[in-house]
């Protein structure tokens, strides 16, 4: 659980970071994805 818990802080800590930098609604959109999916599909090391 710790994890789960771990990657939903990261992910909400990059999407509040790219929000405060007034980035674009879209460029916040893609930020989460993009982080989501390495979540998902981790390749190399971290």
């Amino acid at each position: 659980m710790l994890g789960a818990n771990d990657g939903i802080v990261s992910t909400a800590s990059l999407i509040m970071g790219v929000a405060a930098a007034s980035a674009a609604r879209s460029d916040i959109l893609v930020a989460g994805i993009a982080r989501l999916a390495r979540l998902i599909h981790p390749t190399g090391a971290h």
